[in-house]
């Protein structure tokens, strides 16, 4: 390949998939990281998109542009786990919302304290 480590399971990935090696060495080179279950993945966000476009040129960028989807696992050792394409947006670790179900389960909790012995 182009000079990174693929594991098995990535090398299969990507022939699935239909993600050329150029693209992974963009996402890799260009992309943005963050970290999830131990991992690093690798993906473009807009400015990476935008530094691209820049490098590249504008008219190869344009053939391209709806291909640049792909993220990449990265393992701690540097090796590329897998390679898949996003079809929503990742979310960001460490930013918990209230669900409604957790919510209701404290709510459940809060009654079982407050709710008075019977008396017999």
């Amino acid at each position: 390949m182009i000079g990174f480590d693929l594991s098995h399971h990535a090398e299969a990935r990507m022939r699935q998939r239909a993600i050329p090696p150029i693209i992974v060495a963009w996402i890799l080179d260009y992309g943005r990281d963050m970290r999830h279950h131990g991992a690093s993945v690798y993906f473009l966000n807009r400015e990476a998109r935008n530094k691209l476009k820049r490098d590249i040129g504008a008219k190869p960028y344009a053939q391209i542009e709806n291909r640049l989807d792909p993220y990449v696992v990265v393992s701690d050792d540097g090796t590329i786990v897998t390679v898949g394409r996003r079809y929503k947006r990742l979310k960001r670790p460490g930013r918990r919302s209230c669900s409604r179900r957790s919510s209701h389960r404290q709510a459940r909790k809060d009654r079982k304290q407050i709710r008075p012995a019977s008396a017999t």
